[in-house]
């Protein structure tokens, strides 16, 4: 089983899927971004990245997913997948028969880039259809929201770090930050886990 994990860049994406990796067994982390990544220097700009994916997308549309084909296994673990933004490659690697998919989004956060930005906005969509269309079950998708504009900062007035649960739209859920997303999701994920596995 994959999890995919979607937003924009600065989000918390990475650091999210790490402290997931050390809370829950059997699972392992996958950077869509590792094919590019693998050529450049960790400290590379995310318009060279961009770039480069793009001009390699061009000629190869398969790229990120032989790439990631290449080198991982998905047999018999979890597998969660993060920072895909191609809707190409999302599509090619997204079983909506099995996978699940969380997607973030943060108050104040912007993508950098129009590729991003359109990327993003074109999974989120085809979600969208899957789910109308019951195809994708809603058990299959989270969506997860930060109130905060800093993903390191606290509610000065309240101290108030409570879980909020949106209502108004299906499996969604509203956090302060970050860290308070930590213990819900990996909870989420274990479940997950547990019913795979039997």
């Amino acid at each position: 089983m994959k999890i995919f994990i979607i937003g924009y860049s600065g989000i918390g994406k990475s650091p999210l899927t790490n402290k997931l990796l050390k809370k829950i067994s059997n699972v392992q982390i996958i950077s869509a971004s590792g094919w590019v990544r693998s050529v450049f220097p960790s400290n590379t700009h995310v318009d060279v990245l961009t770039a480069y994916s793009k001009h390699k997308l061009r000629s190869d549309p398969n790229s990120c997913v032989d790439y990631i084909n290449r080198h991982y296994s998905f047999d018999n673990q979890i597998s969660i997948i993060e920072g895909i933004r191609n809707p190409y490659d999302f599509n090619r690697l997204f079983d909506y028969t099995k996978d699940m998919v969380i997607i973030l989004s943060r108050n104040g956060l912007h993508p950098k880039t129009s590729f991003e930005e359109c990327g993003v906005s074109a999974i989120v969509s085809y979600i969208d259809f899957l789910l109308s269309q019951n195809f994708l079950s809603f058990d299959r998708i989270l969506k997860v929201h930060f109130n905060s504009p800093n993903k390191y900062s606290t509610d000065a007035t309240t101290g108030d770090k409570k879980i909020y649960y949106n209502s108004s739209e299906l499996n969604t859920m509203i956090f302060h930050d970050l860290e308070d997303a930590i213990e819900p999701l990996e909870n989420i994920i274990s479940d997950i886990a547990h019913r795979v596995t039997e």
